[in-house]
């Protein structure tokens, strides 16, 4: 097995996830009729004049990720929700509209369902759904993000059974003023599927022949409330005991002093062959939730530059998710350096 000789991450992508975090099947509950009747929000749209600086300039700081979405102010309970009788429970429905969004991302405050209740976020038109998001997507620190759904319309459905209590809390909605999720071209500049330079290849090429270990280890992550996005690494513990740790750049995260619990992680985001498929592939393999274990670099302008991360939720085993070696001796013990990451929010590219 060969050890991982270059991880190249946050600084070599600053663009990205997905579809959402571990979901549990199902569908909603809601008749697309009853839609009319749903309690509304209406966002006052973001000014992201500033923000929308050009992906070379923000790539230019290794302190500045590139932005991709901004959140929102939108703090809502159920008391918010219009309410009806279902069947065998009570059904909550929210739809928020945030005007020029290309996607629309969401960050609970608070998140703690009771047995069989569920979550589902998705389109009016339900083109695209999240979802459901159970008990079983409790998180450490009580909230919940998910990953932005494509426009700037989305619905929130809650289903509580009858004599049961659930608890959440809208905080912030995520904006996202860059199409870097849903298409990638934008303005002059190329941010998401298709957009790596012509000096990466895809993993799947020959090239990569030998490093397909290490490339299940790269995955793709949506930071700082789902704003930023970079590249980062699953790696492996000198116990080989099979925790979830990540490693990136420091940056990364927007909030220098921030405790880094809801990023999103995305794994498998790679085309099958060397050529780039018409379509883009999945993003439907991701989890949420991470802890904070130690960084360094941003805050003192250290030339180191790191976080690792632990994700808090069990990865699926059909993710087929690894966890790469490594090697902290002195000297280089590899022969050629290797580097695999997302570049441009791209699928999994590999440079050498």
């Amino acid at each position: 097995m060969k050890e991982l000789a270059a991880l190249l991450l946050g600084p070599l992508l600053f663009a990205a996830p997905c579809s959402a975090q571990v979901e549990h099947g199902g569908a909603p509950r809601a008749a697309l009729s009853s839609m009319l009747e749903v309690a509304r929000i209406d966002l006052t749209p973001p000014d992201v004049s500033k923000l929308l600086v050009p992906a070379a300039d923000a790539n230019g700081s290794r302190f500045k990720p590139l932005r991709v979405g901004t959140t929102v102010d939108a703090r809502v309970d159920l008391s918010g929700f219009s309410s009806s009788h279902a069947l065998g429970g009570t059904l909550y429905l929210l739809a928020i509209t945030s005007p020029g969004a290309f996607g629309i991302g969401l960050n609970f405050y608070r998140f703690h369902l009771p047995p069989t209740a569920e979550l589902f976020v998705y389109t009016p038109d339900r083109t695209e759904v999240r979802g459901a998001f159970t008990e079983a997507n409790h998180k450490r620190y009580g909230g919940l993000s998910i990953a932005p759904i494509r426009g700037d319309h989305v619905v929130i459905e809650l289903f509580v059974p009858t004599g049961l209590v659930a608890a959440l809390q809208l905080a912030t909605v995520v904006h996202h003023f860059r199409d870097a999720l849903f298409g990638g071209w934008q303005a002059e500049e190329c941010i998401g599927y298709g957009c790596a330079g012509q000096c990466t290849v895809n993993v799947a090429c020959e090239l990569g022949s030998g490093w397909e270990e290490q490339a299940a280890s790269t995955v793709q992550v949506l930071t700082s409330e789902g704003t930023t996005l970079c590249s980062a690494s699953m790696v492996n513990t000198l116990a080989g005991d099979g925790r979830q740790l990540l490693l990136t750049a420091s940056h990364c995260d927007q909030d220098p002093l921030g405790s880094a619990e809801d990023w999103i992680v995305l794994f498998n985001y790679q085309d099958p062959t060397c050529a780039d498929a018409p379509a883009e592939p999945s993003r439907n393999a991701t989890t949420q939730g991470t802890k904070l274990l130690a960084r360094r670099g941003e805050l003192h302008r250290d030339p180191s530059d790191f976080a690792l991360l632990e994700i808090t939720e069990p990865i699926p085993d059909g993710y087929r998710a690894y966890l790469s070696g490594w090697n902290a001796e002195e000297g280089e013990t590899f022969e050629q350096p290797f580097g695999i990451h997302h570049p441009r929010g791209d699928v999994k590219k590999l440079n050498a």
